[in-house]
């Protein structure tokens, strides 16, 4: 378990460092980590057997995305975007979590 949340901690951080441009955010976030892992490393196994697993969320990658949308042009040529959305009749801007576009 110590592994997984100091991994998870590594891969949130890296993905922070390249979405900051910001020099003292991005040193904020890597000095938080690095609290994090000294946190972590001195956990007891005790201690570790209450950490509850970490929820998992599925993300498409860029080219499944593609995959996805190319389907559903394809079920749905011909047909507006809006016949999709449970809206009528008032403009709304809908993010599908699996999908990298918006849908409006």
């Amino acid at each position: 378990m110590r592994q997984r949340l100091i991994a998870a901690s590594d891969k949130a951080q890296a993905a922070l460092q390249t979405e900051l441009t910001n020099k003292l955010a991005r040193n904020a976030i890597r000095e938080e980590a690095e609290d994090f892992r000294v946190y972590v490393e001195t956990l007891t196994p005790e201690d570790l057997v209450q950490v509850e697993a970490l929820p998992y969320r599925r993300v498409l990658s860029k080219e499944g995305s593609e995959r996805l949308w190319a389907e559903l042009r394809k079920i749905w040529s011909g047909a507006s975007v809006m016949a999709m959305v449970p809206f009528k009749g008032r403009p709304c801007a809908v993010r599908c979590p699996y999908l990298s576009h918006r849908l409006l």
